[in-house]
């Protein structure tokens, strides 16, 4: 049956006029054809091709109308390495955050629960040209997801879950990443007028809540505590069940406890840009929480915090507050030698903390210390992998 759709709609040479009412109907189609199961390989490329087409056409759609053409529209899960099946999108679930890569998440188990995991099918070699062809680009469930229109997007892990610390060992010494966001916490209150003009200039939807969205931000960072922690583990908690879906190795958990937050982080964790947008993304979930308003309505702000997470003296915030009125500076000294500066030396103090893990897989944006002569260590950051280079001497 499906076959038959799929060359008719070759035959009839309308591939480069296939719309998001075309990939919604075969997807139904499927649903209904395999409701239990999907095993055939070329069902499986079909499925495959499908979601690549549907997500070209999402880049040139409008919202509204791909929302009306896509109802209801079904996605591809697996069941397990072979097998595959299609539900309908208010069922699932995906990755929505770098800390929650699927090849990160151990013992991960939605059985029993009301959802699945969207994944897309891996590749099989197309060879001839067709409407559907896979393109060669690799294609992640998140981008297919966050172009969607809201009406039939699957819901995002962070929105839905909770994290649950794992008993862990404290460490006793700072890392980077604590040092950073000590730092960070002592600029805070030298903001707290100019930030939210500054969001709203990014998004002016957010003129109405940028105040108060910005004092709970604040007094979120101001008075959390910043601990860290040996092989920091959390337990993820699906909101709705109540049941853990899995275990993960994160490098930052954000914690209330007592009525007091904690930031836990792990011992190794390094500032990145990266990094820092994926705590915006979970500070706003908190804060979306706490004022009892949908938190999506802040992600579009997640960029400009994550440069404010990111600053680490005075000359960083006036960089982000050029035009915006009302901010004013103390003039007290608030740098100093523990601010990770690339190509600065390493304070004698943070030498001994360096571990030299042969094993260690390092990785880009992530800060070292690379010692130009003996016992003398300057800041740098990891850029890309190269080959290894082989000598004789």
């Amino acid at each position: 049956c499906l076959n038959k759709i799929r060359d008719a709609l070759e035959i009839m040479g309308i591939s480069d006029m296939l719309e998001l009412t075309h990939i919604q109907f075969v997807l139904e189609t499927m649903q209904f054809s395999f409701k239990n199961i999907i095993i055939d390989p070329n069902e499986i490329t079909l499925l495959r091709k499908l979601i690549y087409k549907l997500d070209d056409l999402l880049l040139h759609s409008e919202k509204q109308k791909a929302s009306q053409q896509l109802q209801p529209l079904y996605l591809p899960v697996q069941i397990n390495g072979r097998s595959w099946k299609v539900i309908e999108s208010s069922c699932v679930l995906f990755f929505d955050s770098m800390k929650y890569i699927s090849s990160k998440v151990k013992n991960f188990n939605l059985a029993g629960t009301f959802y699945e995991i969207f994944k897309i099918p891996y590749g099989i070699t197309q060879t001839r040209t067709s409407a559907m062809t896979t393109p060669v680009k690799t294609l992640h469930e998140k981008d297919v997801c966050l172009r969607l229109p809201k009406e039939v997007r699957p819901k995002g892990l962070s929105l839905h879950c909770i994290e649950k610390i794992i008993l862990c060992n404290q460490s006793n010494q700072e890392c980077p990443l604590s040092m950073h966001l000590n730092k960070m916490k002592q600029l805070c209150p030298k903001f707290i007028h100019a930030m939210p003009q500054y969001l709203v200039s990014f998004a002016p939807s957010l003129a109405e809540q940028a105040t108060p969205f910005t004092q709970t931000l604040l007094t979120i960072l101001k008075e959390m505590e910043v601990v860290v922690i040996s092989g920091l583990q959390v337990k993820l908690i699906l909101l709705e069940e109540q049941v853990c879906i899995g275990t993960i190795s994160v490098d930052y958990s954000l914690q209330k406890e007592n009525d007091k937050y904690i930031m836990y982080v792990n011992e190794t964790s390094t500032p990145s840009p990266t990094l820092f947008e994926d705590i915006a993304q979970f500070l706003c979930i908190e804060v979306g929480r706490i004022q009892n308003i949908n938190p999506l309505i802040f992600f579009k702000c997640r960029q400009q915090i994550s440069h404010f997470l990111a600053i680490q003296r005075k000359e960083d915030l006036q960089s982000l507050a050029i035009g915006v009125e009302d901010l004013d500076f103390d003039d007290d000294d608030t740098n100093n030698d523990f601010v990770p500066r690339i190509g600065h030396p390493i304070p004698p103090q943070l030498i001994e903390m360096l571990d030299s893990d042969i094993n260690h897989i390092y990785r880009p944006q992530e800060l070292i210390g690379y010692e130009i002569v003996e016992n003398h260590f300057v800041w740098a950051m990891v850029l890309y992998p190269v080959q290894s280079l082989q000598s004789d001497d």
